[in-house]
């Protein structure tokens, strides 16, 4: 969003996480506001920590801010059919009830089609128009489109990679426990855990054994790793040497 921002020669503002929970805290969000913000974007579950707003916290966040005609709210569910907490709640059940609510999802995520650059919006038909009026000439191809018809009707796939996903990050939490590793159970198809060291080193010490993960100092967190969740096979490899090299620095 912040590049996106950039381009369009817009300036950005960031609440920061909480270090003990790497969650936003929605008081934080609330006072950090300013009627120069005109657009609030929250991802829930939050890339790259897994971590989520739960439904009380979502709804106040949307009480706050929906039906507002100053600010523009959306919420960034692409990794939302992995999340599986109990307290968990998409945007879209109160998107019907205020028009400056806008729910963003994608099928790169869960559905596999990341190559097609496919997904959707779902807003309110004023800000839906807005956005044809600026949308890129044929910016989903008739291909892109056939898949996402394809990938949408096919529940059994869905579930099965919704099904592998929880078990791989079940394996993550006992082999990071066993381990001594620290970890934040997620709602995504990733785990973040601490190196504990400059994770540049670990990322391209784990390059060299063909294991790729995710750096993220680029969110301001140099010791962190996102490690997404792969096959059964993967995933143990992956393990493997993880614990070898931060066993040896």
């Amino acid at each position: 969003y912040q590049i996106s921002a950039q381009a369009a020669g817009v300036e950005t503002d960031f609440v920061s996480l909480k270090p003990e929970t790497l969650k936003i805290d929605v008081e934080d969000l609330i006072k950090a506001w300013k009627p120069e913000h005109k657009i609030v974007f929250l991802p829930n579950p939050n890339n790259p920590t897994g971590t989520y707003l739960n439904q009380k916290e979502m709804e106040k966040v949307i009480h706050f801010f929906g039906g507002r005609d100053d600010v523009v709210l959306v919420f960034d569910e692409a990794y939302v059919e992995y999340a599986d907490a109990a307290d968990y709640v998409s945007a879209l059940r109160y998107r019907a009830q205020y028009e400056n609510l806008v729910v963003l999802r994608t099928l790169s995520k869960a559905y596999g089609l990341a190559g097609l650059r496919v997904g959707a919006v779902f807003a309110d038909k004023k800000v839906i128009n807005y956005l044809d009026r600026i949308r890129n000439p044929f910016n989903v191809n008739s291909l892109a489109q056939a898949a996402a018809l394809a990938a949408l009707g096919d529940k059994d796939y869905l579930a099965k990679a919704v099904k592998m996903n929880s078990e791989g990050k079940q394996y993550f939490y006992k082999e990071f426990e066993s381990a001594g590793i620290s970890y934040w159970p997620s709602q995504a198809n990733f785990v973040l855990f601490d190196c504990k060291t400059n994770a540049a080193e670990v990322v391209e010490d784990l390059l060299k054994k063909g294991v790729i993960v995710r750096p993220v100092a680029n969110y301001k967190m140099p010791n962190y790793i996102r490690l997404s969740i792969g096959t059964e096979e993967e995933n143990q490899k992956a393990i493997k040497e993880i614990k070898e090299i931060l066993g040896s620095k």
